[in-house]
Formats: structure tokens, sequence, C-alpha cells
């Protein structure tokens, strides 16, 4: 893996498009940090708009979840996520869901050991053939962007 771009910034948790939680009022500054569960959704396309979401039980667990990147046949989900359990590395790590196919619900995911590190990591984008991950990490000790490739 190497580093994209080496340039800082902030997480932009405010548009969180998985948030289940708004999180705290943002007048008030917390002494610690405050961590907000966010959770996985799915809401599929009817007509000229969209079904009400509903969450998606085997992605989402009682830690935060979030940052869903789907690749380009829908068949395979990157997220990130607080859990822990065998392979998980960091604060939040990028886990990794396959199904057979587009009927089917995600399985259970398991963590993408590669890319994960002791610090905080988010996947961003992936290629549509699926070769290339742009995510965001703070394994350098700041954030920057990199790029996993296959």
């Amino acid at each position: 893996m190497r580093v994209f771009c080496e340039r800082s910034y902030k997480r932009a948790g405010a548009i969180h498009a998985s948030a289940s939680n708004p999180g705290p009022d943002p007048r008030i500054r917390p002494a610690t940090p405050v961590r907000i569960r966010r959770d996985l959704w799915r809401a599929t396309q009817s007509g000229g708009g969209f079904a009400n979401p509903v969450a998606e039980p085997n992605l989402s667990s009682d830690q935060s979840d979030g940052t869903p990147v789907l690749s380009h046949d829908r068949l395979t989900i990157y997220f990130q996520s607080s859990r822990p359990g065998a392979g998980a590395m960091g604060s939040y790590d990028v886990w990794r869901s396959r199904r057979s196919t587009v009927n089917d619900g995600f399985p259970a995911p398991t963590p993408v050991t590669e890319l994960n590190s002791a610090g905080a990591d988010w996947p961003g984008w992936l290629s549509p053939d699926g070769c290339r991950l742009y995510l965001a990490s703070d394994r350098s000790g700041t954030f920057a962007i990199y790029l996993a490739e296959r």
C-alpha cells in the first residue's frame, strides 16, 4: 500500500450518510472525545424514489459501523467498524462482506487485515474493477489518504 496524499484532513463525521445517531449538540465541547454509534442501512429503489431504509443486521454490530463502499457489481461491500474480534487491529478497521447475487443479503463480514493498522482506517472509494481502494488512515500519526492496489 502506498500513501496517495500526505495532506492532513478533518474527518467528515457530520456528513456520514450511515449515522443512526445525529450525535451531540455541536455547541457543547466535551472534555473527552465522544464516539457516535453508526449502523449500516439499506433502502431499495422503488419507482422514482426509495423505500424506507432498513438496518442491515448481518453488517451492523453493537459498535460503530459506517462509511460503506459498494463494489460496481454490488456484490462486495467495504466499511469501517470499531467492533472487536479476530482480525480487528485498531480503533476503526476496514471490514468486507461478499454476497453471491444482488438478491441475497450480505453475510457476516470479515476484517480486511492487509489494509488495517493499529490506528483508524476508513474505506473511501473502490474502482469499478475492484482493484484499487482509496482509504483514510491515521497509521502514520496524522490522517492521510492511502491507495491499496491488487
